[in-house]
């Protein structure tokens, strides 16, 4: 099926170039060359430069020279418009004949010129509002092909990474809208590098309260963080996306095609990608296909439904390398791991909203369905403080169907003094897994080194988890008093209720195989059965205060919890219930225009997981048993946040800054527990206590010195935090206090067709990220993938400090591109418990990447990087990287490619990363194909405004 999918998509681009040949050969076009001059005769550069014929629209702008040219434009006649921000637009009807025509444009001077000259300064790049930050596009530096992220990159507090996500003074923005209304998915992730950043007029961040507080006007609780996109006037509708189809040297075959249409509120989408390919570990295949449509309803309201589905099957090739210091010693593991990995996922969405002066309605139901399938073998030698091997085959398949279904309802009463609200959700999921593991454990001799015992058990895994939650909540809130001297003053009292209750079931069943009789007999003690119960209640009232620069909320809440256990191994249930009261604090104030302050203080009543609270063994693991605690206690976190924008209009100055401090009472913590094995060897017990003493004190800040009439600008950003981590080994508390802090510098500067932008930045870490190698590692449940007991029971972390210099330029000219980079980091990684205790890790990337348009409709790309590691401890060379390729355009709009590629063209690629994680340091490497050759089409749609005007969107170099 795959041999006549690769051929049969060869033979597809054959035709497709055969027929855009014929096509380019068939069609008559004219040219149409200008030049673009003021009322001194002077050259006018930068005149924006339209050539309207039908429903075809080209673009361009005037050169130094004042010259501009449109290339094959087809024959008769058409509507020329030319415009400057300091001259009236000039419009003129020309006719294209099949030899060049030429024309010269004079623009008049705009009558208020005075008013013309402040216009042509760069306007202020930020403005602070009382719970907005705005960003004007217009005082950034966009240049054409740019997209939404290119922009976002520029502006001071948000920073965008690798995957797309933004964040904004260290919390993730979480949902997206255009011009105030909900856009698609309202996923920022999905269209960060769609949209064009010419449309763009202003970028607003803003803390958003939900719909309910947007409807009332009342505020409470912790805010998350939204973009607001306002587009250019005329600019609330396109069409973009694009479809391509790619054959490659590593078998590769893909077809696909992703687009959205989008006029106001009605907005419609659909995407597909089929793709099959070698990766150097085996066959990768993966499929999705997705449609989304979002209408308006009634006046004020909007519906909207889709599907999204989507499905792989990857194999995979890895190696690592851990040097882990415990208290034991220290431990060297090398492992290597192969498999494959697949699965599918469906979501069906759907949800309607609507708002009126009264009501405010809104109501989701979303249906799922995911299957997943695992198969790997893994190898493991461990040396260091002990001598040991693992061998390791797991097999491993889990369906997970899900259903939730949720509805609000707010009520305006009285003339919007009183509002009464109502909230439900109900979920129910399941997932059920069949697991087969072959577990084969090596013993040596200490001294000798010589194997003394082979251990291998073979055992099947079922285990069956439902969970059900039905939440409501409901609140009343009424006005009290009445402002004769302020209008927009108001005051009420906030009564509310939330009604949390949850159950859950977890069936483990285990088989061990019989070596002798080759059957396999189910064993009670590696096999458990639980039932859990949680209620959690909410009972608050808040005063609250609101004018126009200021919103004031204070309250309390009272937080029941009821949770019950039923244990079948045991025949016992086990109760346990808590009482907590936390108050609710949320301020913001616009104190003067540019400068605003917000705090915000919330707490949260939580139950340990079934898995924590479960005294029966999980044996899942032989070497790291856990076993859960029936006596814990709920947890309780506090939150407190704050933070401080301003915004000096008249020079562009900025200073914002953000301060957090959170800590959870009785927090759940992992008691790792020491014990003898056979041989003179040891494993691991988990088991789980309450715990106080962890906390966060952190802040994020950014300063913005904009300089050179605001064409440049300074940047000092950075995060201080101190933090403790609380971890027992042996029964026995150990504390892991640090100061961890990151500062850089940065200038941006902006020549018009180069900008520059310089970086040097510091970090250090002293207790870095247990969680995150717990959750790496799979303690809880899977095998792991690497293990050796001392994981995760060290007294002291490893503390990194790095360094990283910067230097970034692009040359953006109307025919050639050019982006160019060095990027040196140096990390150091020390640990007290060792002699030699410093891991150094150098890297030097130096890349140049570069797009140049020749003959018209042709471009040759490049890209090529140099880097340079030392201190890896797996075995690596230092790659030179080099990527070719030429592109055909085709079309009026040169929106039609077709490229031939090679990347890697000297086959050095390696894919070397390091992980610094508590008290251990991971190397890894995962082993892919990265010399490619490949031929691709692809088809990109990019119309916006009324008339469809096309603007590019450039992939990135």
């Amino acid at each position: 099926m795959l041999y006549y999918m690769r051929h049969l998509l060869k033979l597809f681009l054959v035709s497709c170039i055969s027929f855009l040949a014929f096509q380019a050969n068939a069609q008559e076009f004219g040219e149409l060359n200008g030049t673009v001059i003021d009322s001194a005769r002077n050259a006018v550069e930068g005149a924006k430069v339209f050539l309207i014929s039908g429903k075809d629209t080209l673009k361009t702008s005037s050169n130094k020279k004042g010259e501009f040219s449109f290339k094959k434009v087809k024959i008769g006649t058409a509507e020329l418009q030319v415009s400057n921000i300091s001259s009236e637009m000039e419009v003129r009807s020309v006719e294209i004949s099949d030899k060049p025509t030429t024309v010269r444009i004079v623009l008049k001077i705009k009558t208020i010129q005075l008013e013309e000259l402040v216009i042509n300064k760069k306007p202020n790049p930020i403005t602070i509002k009382k719970d907005t930050v705005e960003y004007n596009a217009a005082a950034f530096d966009v240049l054409e092909g740019d997209n939404l992220a290119d922009l976002i990159k520029q502006l001071p507090g948000l920073v965008v990474d690798e995957n797309n996500k933004v964040e904004s003074n260290g919390k993730p923005v979480m949902k997206l809208r255009v011009n105030g209304e909900d856009f698609f998915t309202n996923n920022l992730d999905d269209f960060i590098k769609k949209l064009p950043a010419e449309i763009v007029s202003k970028i607003q961040i803003i803390e958003d309260y939900g719909d309910e507080a947007n409807f009332t006007g009342v505020k409470t609780g912790e805010p998350g963080k939204l973009i607001n996109i306002e587009t250019k006037p005329g600019m609330n509708k396109g069409k973009f996306g694009n479809a391509n189809a790619e054959t490659a040297s590593n078998d590769k075959a893909e077809i696909g095609g992703d687009f959205s249409f989008w006029k106001e509120k009605q907005q419609n989408g659909a995407r597909f990608n089929v793709m099959t390919e070698n990766n150097g570990a085996g066959i990768n295949q993966s499929f999705n296909l997705s449609v989304n449509h979002r209408n308006k309803f009634k006046e004020k309201g909007n519906y909207n439904f889709g599907y999204n589905g989507r499905g792989n099957l990857s194999a995979f090739t890895n190696e690592s390398f851990v040097e882990t210091v415990s208290t034991i010693g220290t431990y060297y593991n090398n492992s290597n791991s192969e498999g494959d990995n697949g699965g599918s996922n469906h979501n069906l969405t759907a949800g309607l909203n609507n708002r009126t002066d009264k009501w405010f309605i809104n109501s989701d139901i979303n249906l799922g369905f995911g299957k997943m399938t695992n198969s790997n073998i893994s190898a493991n030698n461990q040396t260091g403080a002990m001598k040991q091997g693992f061998r390791n085959e797991n097999e491993n398949t889990s369906r997970t169907p899900n259903v939730g279904v949720s509805l609000m309802l707010n009520r305006k009463l009285k003339e919007g003094k009183k509002y009464i609200s109502g909230n439900f959700h109900y979920n129910r999921s399941s997932s059920e897994s069949l697991q087969s593991i072959l577990s084969n454990t090596l013993y040596y001799d200490q001294t000798s080194g010589d194997l003394l015992k082979d251990s291998l058990l073979h055992r099947n895994i079922t285990n069956d988890n439902k969970s059900e939650s039905l939440n409501f909540s409901t609140g009343y809130n009424f006005s009290i008093g009445k402002s004769k001297k302020d209008s927009l003053l108001r005051r009420s009292i906030s009564l509310n209720y939330r009604f949390n209750f949850s159950k859950s079931t977890n069936n483990l069943a285990t088989s061990v195989l019989d070596t002798a009789s080759r059957d396999f007999y189910y064993v009670d003690s590696l096999s458990s059965y639980m039932r859990n119960q949680v209620i959690a209640q909410t009972i608050g009232v808040n005063y609250n205060y609101s004018k126009q620069k200021t919103n004031f909320s204070a309250g309390i809440n009272f937080n029941p919890l009821l949770q019950k256990n039923y244990y079948a191994q045991l025949d016992q249930e086990i109760e346990n219930n808590s009482l907590n009261f936390s108050p609710v604090l949320n301020f913001s104030t616009q104190v003067k225009p540019g400068k605003t302050i917000a705090v915000s203080y919330n707490g949260r009543n939580s139950a340990p997981s079934q898995f924590q609270l479960q005294p029966i063994p999980n044996t899942r693991n032989l070497q790291n048993i856990i076993i859960g605690n029936p006596d814990l206690k709920p947890f309780f976190s506090h939150n407190f946040s704050s933070n401080y924008n301003f915004v000096k209009q008249e020079t562009g100055k900025s200073l914002m800054v953000s301060a957090n401090f959170s800590t959870i009472q009785d927090q759940v913590v992992e008691n790792i527990i020491i014990l003898p094995d056979t041989l003179g060897s040891f494993k691991r017990e988990t088991r789980y206590i309450n715990a106080n003493g962890n906390y966060n004190l952190g802040g994020n800040y950014t300063f913005t010195l904009p300089m050179k009439d605001k064409k440049w600008r300074l940047t000092y950003d950075g995060s201080i935090g101190v933090s403790n981590r609380i971890q027992y080994i042996d029964n026995e508390g150990y504390s892991n206090e640090g100061l961890n802090y990151s500062q850089a510098l940065s200038m941006n500067m902006n020549m018009k067709t180069v900008i520059l932008t310089t970086r040097l930045n510091y970090n250090q870490v002293n207790n870095n990220n247990i969680v995150g190698l717990s959750n790496m590692m799979g303690f809880g449940g899977g095998m792991d993938p690497v293990f050796n007991i001392g994981q995760m029971t060290a007294k002291n972390f490893f503390t990194t400090k790095s360094f990283g210099a910067s230097w970034n330029g692009r040359l953006n000219l109307p025919k050639v591109k050019i982006n160019s980079n060095v990027n040196y980091s140096f990390s150091r990684n020390e640990n007290p418990s060792l002699q030699e205790s410093i891991r150094k890790l150098h890297n030097l990337n130096m890349a140049v990447n570069g797009r140049v348009e020749f003959l018209k409709t042709y471009q040759a790309e490049f890209n090529t990087s140099k880097r340079i590691n030392t201190g890896y401890a797996l075995a690596n060379q230092n790659p030179l990287l080099i990527g070719l390729g030429i592109t055909k355009m085709f079309l009026k709009n040169k929106n039609l490619f077709l490229s031939a590629r090679v990347s890697d063209l000297l086959n050095q690629g390696n894919m070397l990363n390091r992980q610094v994680m508590g008290n251990s340091i991971i190397d890894s490497r995962t082993n892919v194909i990265t010399r490619v050759f490949s031929l691709n089409l692809r088809y990109d749609l990019s119309r916006f405004g009324g008339r469809g005007v096309h603007i590019r969107v450039d992939p990135d170099l």
